[in-house]
């Protein structure tokens, strides 16, 4: 019978991915000076920050947390050949 730990590091790295990357995207947003609502009065044009690179920046670091996420799982899940 094969060993199910391999998957299960799968499965807790992948948490692990998640959380750090929600840390960091949290972080990085409630740390910048340039996001969120700023309008609380329907006086204005502009509800918005018309800056909208914390999108950018919030995509790119999930696309890294999945890729190390990937990268890790196909490592761990390989198969090898024992001679």
């Amino acid at each position: 019978m094969k060993s199910d730990r391999p998957r299960l590091f799968v499965l807790a790295f992948g948490a692990l991915c998640w959380a750090v990357a929600n840390t960091v995207n949290h972080w990085m947003r409630f740390r910048s000076t340039d996001g969120g609502w700023f309008n609380y009065a329907p006086t204005n044009a502009v509800a918005f920050s018309p800056n909208s690179t914390w999108v950018f920046r919030e995509l790119l670091i999930w696309l890294i947390a999945i890729a190390v996420w990937l990268i890790v799982s196909m490592w761990l899940l390989r198969a090898t050949d024992r001679k």
